[in-house]
């Protein structure tokens, strides 16, 4: 049988069959990257992108590699006042999040010369911070479907940090947020790592008070005025964002008065529930699982039963 090189049995070997004293010893295959050895030779940062590269079919090269830069870990954040947990570069998930969105605002703007944490600064171009940016990238444009077409955002000027670490989110951005999300401040708030206490101080201080309370009344009377298929859309599947408008009790009345008077319209010339079901949800444009939530919602089998309509499937009989 023929004998493998010592080299490649390295290589391929599983990562709990590498002591530490040999990770230690060997160190890190990238040229001048002095992090500790996690795997396969590789100190966490390149054996990450490893998985990466040979995942998407291509080959790993450690020559071609950046070093990783070792940092003292930091168990608290070093924001004045801030006893929260450390996330990245010094400081917890609120000022980091934060402190990066002035950075993207200041980047798209051109403006260099705005004030950034230096810690934060180099956040994009830090190797180690690619999958934590990736997975956050969608906070400041993140989607549940609403739209802010028609809707003016107002252009307010950045708001001065009190401290070094302490760095805010543009009203800009802000803004768009609070439109995307058609003013639910509960779904804002967890976009912007917040929570609704500070999110209304930070609206507060941007003075986007008026703004988000006009944004959340034209929500309101478009929900309102709405034809009662839209308004079931809502309703089944966005519910928090009208009890977080304030209108859920008033829609939802509404809506299962319509909804019964239909059915009684339509039970006229229907002999089964299933019948009646089937006929609104062609009238109102629901599938499957809207229909499913409609009738749970307002238990139309039941009122329909209450009008002397019996079930095509009659129940099973148990023995006892």
């Amino acid at each position: 049988m023929p004998t493998v090189p010592a080299a490649a049995s390295v290589d391929t070997a599983p990562p709990r069959e590498i002591s530490a004293s040999a990770a230690a010893s060997s160190g890190c295959l990238v040229p001048d990257c002095g992090a500790p050895v996690l795997a396969k030779q590789l100190c966490e940062t390149h054996y990450r992108i490893m998985r990466r590269t040979t995942a998407a079919g291509k080959a790993f090269d450690p020559k071609l590699q950046r070093p990783a830069r070792v940092r003292a870990a930091s168990k608290r954040c070093e924001g004045e006042n801030c006893t929260e947990a450390h996330y990245a570069k010094g400081l917890c998930r609120r000022h980091y999040m934060a402190a990066r969105s002035r950075i993207r605002a200041a980047a798209r703007k051109g403006d260099a010369g705005s004030e950034e944490p230096e810690s934060v600064s180099t956040a994009v171009e830090d190797p180690e911070m690619e999958e934590a940016i990736a997975a956050e990238s969608t906070t400041s444009s993140g989607g549940n479907g609403g739209s802010d077409a028609g809707m003016s955002m107002p252009i307010f000027a950045e708001a001065q940090p009190s401290s070094r670490h302490e760095a805010l989110p543009t009203a800009e951005v802000v803004s768009r947020v609070v439109a995307q999300y058609r003013g639910g401040l509960d779904r804002v708030a967890e976009v912007l790592g917040r929570n609704k206490r500070t999110l209304i101080e930070l609206l507060d201080r941007l003075d986007l008070m008026a703004y988000v309370t006009r944004v959340r009344e034209q929500e309101r009377q478009r929900i309102e005025s709405a034809t009662l298929r839209e308004r079931l859309d809502d309703l089944l599947f966005r519910e928090k964002l009208l009890e977080d408008l304030g209108c859920l009790k008033d829609v939802d009345e509404r809506a299962r008065f319509e909804v019964r008077m239909r059915c009684a319209e339509i039970a006229k010339s229907c002999e089964t529930i299933e019948e009646v079901l089937e006929h609104l949800g062609t009238d109102l444009g629901l599938d499957e699982a809207g229909m499913k939530r409609l009738v749970w919602r307002y238990d139309l089998r039941r009122y329909l039963r209450g009008l002397k309509l019996k079930s095509s499937t009659p129940p099973m009989r148990t023995r006892v």
